[in-house]
């Protein structure tokens, strides 16, 4: 694949916006009935993006890959159980703690005393390894092979989805191979945005009109605010957000100089926090039975999200700092 000298900003502006979707469907399904196919979105852009620099993991140390991109969401979400654990009313047992830290919960594995609603960072992080693994192992051979065992899957689960409708929604106490139903999806969803990066380096084109992706999304924003819950073509979804992802990826080798200012980056920035973040938000209003305006909601997710934004900075700096000491006195 053509290295790009930076990234595509376009990626973080579009996750940022689908964090925002994802609150809001939590918020009340009311206001964005497929919101949780924004979830999906984010595991095929994550796939895309994996093998978009799939030249810098195949050269990199395969465990300092993994640890960069844990380290990106993983204080966020110390941050995030620690606030949990506090305002859990059950007692917290050495195990829960243990089984959150490494994300099991998510896997079907032991307690759940964290909030459900994050179970993407658990397959985000288990799926990513595996692929990470498949693509320094089997960098070409794994391509010629995946699509079909992404459509065998795909028509497995459609097999045996108890809700025919609406297949791609989260059946959390539904197992497939003894593992949750969420995990099949996301090993789907993230191997699809690879397939799609695989066809973007075989064959890239130049976007002459930038109508052509921003068509796409305005297709997919139609389908996620405005179609029924449960719409019986989730899957294609995955599919548009594929190309969707090819589209910005030729558009930014046609204008690999755009680049967005310094306050649509900060924006940006937040995607991760109000994540993470968005779920103690609405375990708080619920507890006080409060019943905000969406505007206000979205207000002290954005505001708390920036709060723990900055907070998460100066440990990270601090951190940073008081290693390099511990360095320089060991020397």
């Amino acid at each position: 694949m053509k290295e790009i000298s930076h990234r595509i900003y376009a990626f973080d502006l579009l996750k940022f916006f689908l964090c925002i979707v994802i609150a809001t469907f939590h918020f009340s399904w009311k206001y964005a009935p497929q919101g949780y196919l924004a979830v999906e979105i984010f595991f095929v852009i994550s796939g895309f993006l994996m093998y978009y620099h799939k030249g810098k993991y195949i050269e990199s140390n395969i465990v300092k890959v993994i640890m960069t991109r844990i380290s990106g969401y993983y204080l966020y979400y110390v941050i995030f159980l620690f606030f949990s654990f506090v305002f859990i009313i059950r007692p917290i047992n050495f195990s829960d703690i243990l089984n959150s830290m490494l994300f099991l919960q998510f896997l079907g594995i032991g307690n759940k005393v964290v909030s459900n609603i994050l179970w993407f960072l658990g397959c985000y992080t288990y799926i990513y390894i595996l692929y990470i693994i498949l693509l320094k192992k089997y960098s070409t051979n794994l391509f010629n092979i995946l699509p079909f065992l992404l459509i065998f899957f795909m028509v497995h689960m459609y097999t045996i989805s108890p809700n025919k409708s609406i297949m791609w929604t989260y059946e959390k106490d539904y197992y497939i191979f003894g593992l949750p139903f969420c995990v099949l999806r996301s090993l789907v969803s993230m191997g699809i945005g690879l397939c799609f990066g695989t066809i973007a380096n075989r064959y890239p084109i130049k976007i002459r009109f930038s109508y052509l992706y921003e068509l796409f999304l305005l297709v997919m924003i139609f389908y996620i605010f405005f179609c029924n819950v449960g719409a019986a073509y989730d899957y294609l979804i995955l599919l548009m957000a594929g190309v969707l992802c090819y589209l910005l990826h030729c558009d930014n080798i046609t204008n690999n100089s755009r680049k967005p200012n310094n306050s649509l980056m900060l924006i940006c920035k937040l995607s991760l926090p109000v994540y993470i973040f968005h779920p103690f938000i609405l375990d708080i209003l619920n507890k006080k039975a409060s019943n905000e305006n969406w505007y206000i909601y979205i207000t002290l997710v954005l505001l708390f999200s920036t709060f723990m934004q900055m907070m998460t900075y100066i440990i990270t700096k601090i951190f940073i700092k008081f290693y390099k000491g511990r360095v320089r006195c060991a020397k």
